[in-house]
Formats: C-alpha cells, structure tokens, sequence
C-alpha cells in the first residue's frame, strides 16, 4: 500500500522553480530519504507533503486521501493531514516542561487527561526519556531537546512523519547514535517516514531507500 505519492508536483517561488515534475511513491511503512545539495528542492518537497509550502502543480496523496491537487483545487490544511514534523530546529518551549512540551498536541485536541498521560509516558519511553517528564527542557541536552521533539511528533500518531535535518545540529558522534535509533523508533512503530540530508553517509544510517533530487534546472530524479 503507497503511503505517500506525489504526482508530477512543481513548486515555485515567483520567477524560480524549486522542484519540476517530481513524481515518486512511498511504501507504507517504508522510511524515504531525499538527497541533494543545497537549493535542489528537498525542504520544499517536504514542507508540500505538510502542507506548510502550496505546490504550483501537481498532486499529492497520504494513504488513501488527496490532500493536495492543483487542478482540482484540494489543499488540506496542515492539522489535518496527520502529518508529524521534526526539523533542525527543535522547536520546543523553553519555559515548559517535557510532558507539557510533548502533551501540548494531544491538548489541542482536547483527549482526556487519562489518555493523555499514558500517551506521553509511552513516547517518552520510546525515545528513553522515561524519566525526564517533570524536567523544564532548558535543562536538557541538544540531543535530548532532540528526542523531546521526536517525542512530541510520534505521540500524536501520525500518518507520515517527515524528518527535516533533524540532527544536522549535533555533534558528529550523537547524530551517529541517533541515526539508528531514529531508524529503530520508525520501523517499532511501523511509521511512514521521509527524511532530506544533503549527505549520501547519513542515509546509509536512515533508510535503505534514497532518491536524489538535483537543482530544477538540471532536472530531478
């Protein structure tokens, strides 16, 4: 069953095309990585998958619903197309603490607290910050701000996530470590996911699958 498919998908930024006609199919339960230097069209192939970039053309399906079509005028918003993010930037809140930082989605859809609690404790459990709940992030390491954000977008049990460079920002010898458990946490959970770097060593840890995108003008593979 294709989990992700995008279809013949161009994105443009005014007079400059980012991606031209890509077209590729992800298996469920498959984990992706799109290669490529830098400006060839990888963060906008992603950000179109979450609904955070408006393709100019083409088509793009997660499991059996289009959420985006140019044609027909379908674009799904972002909170609805059960996507998870984590990117270079961790993006989490200073000021609260890990369950808060990592419950706060589960919050928003307003889950009661029972639910939410063993929600949490699982996904924390998973990325091996069991104990960290009652924590305030400011006191954590860059790899365990890391593991709060990968925390915070599995407890949501998405569709697909989508992985944006997120251990471009730590030390040669954790993004080694994390790689593989990122890899372990993706086929545990039996998760659709892709992933962009811009290096062919770092997918060999990721993922066995891997396509190389060049910049538009030269075309995209």
């Amino acid at each position: 069953m294709t989990a992700i498919r995008i279809e013949n998908v161009t994105v443009r930024y005014g007079t400059v095309t980012a991606v031209r006609g890509l077209s590729l199919d992800v298996a469920r339960g498959e984990m992706l990585v799109l290669l490529g230097p830098s400006g060839c069209g990888k963060t906008s192939v992603m950000r179109g998958i979450a609904g955070l970039e408006t393709p100019a053309a083409g088509r793009i399906t997660l499991a059996d619903t289009v959420v985006f079509d140019a044609g027909r005028g379908i674009d799904v918003p972002v909170h609805r197309r059960g996507v998870g993010m984590v990117f270079q930037s961790y993006a989490i809140w200073p000021h609260k603490t890990v369950f808060q930082n990592v419950a706060f989605p589960l919050r928003m859809q307003r889950l009661p607290r029972k639910e939410i609690r063993a929600r949490v404790a699982e996904a924390l459990e998973l990325v091996g910050l069991a104990d960290f709940g009652s924590r305030g992030v400011s006191l954590l390491s860059g790899g365990q701000m890391q593991r709060v954000a990968l925390a915070r977008s599995v407890v949501m049990r998405p569709r697909v996530l989508l992985l944006d460079e997120p251990l471009s920002n730590l030390d040669a010898k954790l993004r080694d470590r994390l790689r593989f458990e990122l890899r372990e946490i993706q086929q545990h959970l039996g998760l659709t996911a892709a992933s962009l770097t811009g290096g062919a060593r770092v997918s060999v840890g990721i993922a066995p699958a891997a396509v190389h995108l060049l910049p538009a003008g030269d075309g995209a593979a």
